[in-house]
């Protein structure tokens, strides 16, 4: 099994970074465990009223795991309740990054 770790921190890479992700399903599907942290202002992109919500609501459906910084969310003053259903907070981001890379997972910057 493989295992992704991608990273998103910037609002203007969210539509992109999450055309990449579906990209690597296709191609690895039920092969992969994916992980995408966001943090810096691409938190916003998990919102349920963000635009890339309902992209995010499929992912989460195929498995992947997404996780915003709570040190960023805080910042953009997005309450946790605010976040589509399955979004995991975890105090750091980078932190986060760091606990996944250790896991095993590669590293991804989109």
């Amino acid at each position: 099994m493989y295992r992704a770790l991608l990273h998103v921190d910037s609002g203007e890479r969210v539509d992109r970074s999450l055309r990449s992700l579906q990209h690597l399903l296709d191609d690895l599907g039920d092969e992969v465990a994916v992980v995408l942290v966001a943090n810096g202002d691409a938190v916003s992109a998990l919102r349920r009223t963000a635009p890339q919500a309902a992209a995010l609501r499929g992912l989460l459906e195929l498995g992947v795991t997404v996780v915003g910084c709570g040190h960023s969310l805080a910042r953009a003053e997005i309450a946790p309740d605010e976040l589509v259903d399955g979004v995991h907070v975890v105090p750091s981001g980078l932190g986060e990054l760091v606990r996944r890379e250790d896991e095993g997972f590669a590293y991804i910057k989109l």
